[in-house]
């Protein structure tokens, strides 16, 4: 078994991901090329099937990279036809090498992510096309199955991808653990946009490939209270009309609102959401709901805030995103921090009527 080794790398262009693999050397190898842009894909699905590993050759990220992944990264491009990428060279990777690292000396092999910017360098053993796949997963599989002691580095990756979820929270404002419970909060979505987000090689790839549009699209309010943004192609971004009635409360609050004067807006996101909802007179329940969406020490408000961050970023990259969902830090008021002049309602909320409140009557309308 050939030792592997930690070489450097400079000012990548990339975040380095630990489930990645990716070929490497020192200067091109034509016969080697030759053999692994025929057969990357069996090497590739052997070892996904034993360790959970890609391993990428430069040349073809490319063709990994779906029609939806750019749509999402480009929403510019949504409904027209995505440019064709051209495939990258493994040499443009090359360039970010440590100049303390001898280039000659790297004959072709793979490369793993071990921390910062250091990474592991497996050289491949001498082999024939007929028994390249087998060759290679046998060399690493005596690396990876063999006993040793885990390096420092190694322990530091370790213990920042724990995710440690504290069993009881203790009893904080929504305002405190706002951006943590936003974060939490977002399960339905987190698995597909890590697979939209392009990590690792994939994301050098991306970025010399094409260059993302991050200016925010205009946003239409329709008169049956759909969201559209024009110019992402039409665009329909969904909400379940309480999250959408939250978003249009601070749509319409360009200032924005702090967390605990929320209940100061009841009223307001009560008269909001009925006008969704065709009008029709409230339920209890309905009313119940929004009163946990007023309440400072109710996380309500957190989890409507995620669902909005949740369908922007479902349809585009994280830097548009910021530009449309409800955010702020701590103590602040959290606001939209999308242009108004870029927003038009085809229909206005309409004025809410105002009634007065009298205690003596029971069916006196009190959220108004």
């Amino acid at each position: 078994m050939i030792e592997p080794r930690t070489i450097t790398f400079i000012n990548l262009p990339f975040r380095p991901i630990d489930n990645e693999m990716t070929y490497v050397e020192g200067s091109y190898d034509p016969r080697v090329n030759g053999i692994v842009a025929r057969h990357w894909r069996e090497l590739d699905t052997e070892m996904h099937r034993r360790w959970r590993i890609h391993f990428c050759y430069v040349p073809t990220i490319h063709e990994r990279v779906s029609e939806e992944q750019l749509r999402w990264i480009n929403p510019v491009r949504h409904g027209r036809p995505m440019p064709p990428l051209h495939p990258l060279r493994t040499a443009q990777l090359m360039r970010h090498l440590s100049p303390q690292c001898d280039r000659a000396s790297l004959r072709p092999g793979m490369i793993s992510w071990i921390s910062k910017e250091n990474f592991a360098y497996f050289e491949w053993p001498d082999f024939d096309e007929a028994t390249f796949v087998e060759r290679v997963v046998e060399e690493y599989r005596k690396y990876v199955e063999r006993p040793r002691d885990y390096t420092a580095d190694e322990i530091e990756v370790g213990m920042n991808s724990a995710f440690i979820r504290p069993s009881l929270y203790a009893r904080f404002m929504a305002d405190d653990t706002f951006r943590r419970d936003v974060l939490d909060l977002m399960n339905d979505i987190k698995i597909k946009v890590d697979q939209l987000r392009c990590h690792g090689v994939s994301e050098m790839a991306i970025k010399q490939l094409i260059q993302p549009d991050n200016r925010p699209s205009r946003m239409v309010i329709t008169a049956d209270w759909r969201i559209i943004l024009p110019d992402y192609g039409d665009m329909e971004i969904e909400m379940r009309p309480l999250v959408k009635a939250v978003y249009f409360l601070f749509l319409r609050h360009p200032e924005g609102i702090f967390f605990k004067d929320l209940f100061d807006n009841y009223a307001e996101l009560a008269w909001i959401y009925q006008t969704l909802r065709g009008g029709d007179e409230l339920t209890d329940k309905a009313r119940q709901s929004i009163s946990d969406i007023a309440n400072p020490f109710h996380n309500s408000i957190n989890e409507k805030c995620a669902r909005v961050r949740e369908a922007f970023l479902a349809k585009m990259n994280d830097a548009l995103t910021a530009q449309y969902m409800i955010d702020g830090e701590r103590a602040c008021a959290k606001a939209i921090l999308l242009p108004r002049e870029l927003v038009t309602w085809e229909r206005e909320i309409p004025p809410r009527p105002v009634i007065e409140y009298d205690p003596d009557d029971p069916n006196s309308p009190y959220y108004f």
